[in-house]
């Protein structure tokens, strides 16, 4: 008899899938709620020149550029409980359109969320606010992220300020990421974006798989 006989050709192929991460994957930002320094004070402007620090208002926050209020008492942070005593928030715009960012180790090929909440400073013009919020790997060159943000104020009041909560995720590629978020309401002495509640969470981490891929070859 006539016997033919195969020759197997194995190629072996680095793919990725994801794993989940720990529901209690802890918040990746630190003083989030703007509550480390937190005062009676109604509101405290802070510019370019604040230097983050283990406590204080903006801890672990930088102000890349113009400068941002801290609400203390002056309305009700996004905290469920209306209790504005230890409920801080941050207006983007304090004399003129501010940038705060913070850096955080991320892993490389690793799914993560951003969730934070909304509102705007109903006390001064526009009534609708604006702000970008862009994710970038601190030795990147381009945006992992860049999401443009409106909120209405019209109607609101220091007990009603609509907050309103918005997410969305990333993939980094980085071992470094930065997370900032910038006013685009550029004239001066206007109010801006609300912000507060800022959370970033570990979703799935890249799992190595490999896959062989087999090809019969006759002799």
């Amino acid at each position: 008899s006539v016997h033919t006989l195969k020759r197997c050709s194995i190629a072996a192929s680095l793919l990725f899938a994801f794993a989940g991460a720990p529901a209690s994957a802890a918040n990746l930002i630190q003083n989030g709620s703007f509550e480390a320094g937190w005062s009676g004070v109604t509101w405290h402007t802070y510019d370019t020149s604040y230097v983050p620090a283990a406590n204080g208002h903006l801890a672990y926050w930088t102000i890349d550029s113009g400068d941002v209020d801290i609400i203390n008492v002056l309305w009700d942070g996004s905290d469920p409980d209306n209790d504005r005593m230890n409920d801080a928030s941050v207006d983007l715009n304090g004399n003129v359109a501010g940038k705060i960012s913070q850096t955080f180790g991320t892993m490389v090929g690793a799914k993560y969320s951003v969730s934070f909440d909304i509102a705007g400073n109903y006390a001064a013009s526009p009534t609708l606010k604006e702000m970008d919020v862009v994710v970038a790997g601190t030795s990147q060159p381009n945006a992992v992220v860049t999401n443009h943000y409106i909120f209405d104020a019209i109607g609101r009041t220091n007990t009603n300020m609509g907050w309103v909560g918005r997410s969305f995720e990333f993939v980094a590629n980085d071992s470094l990421t930065r997370l900032s978020f910038a006013s685009t309401i550029f004239n001066t002495n206007r109010g801006g974006m609300a912000l507060d509640n800022v959370q970033v969470h570990l979703l799935a981490v890249p799992v190595p798989q490999t896959s062989i891929f087999v090809s019969p070859a006759s002799i």
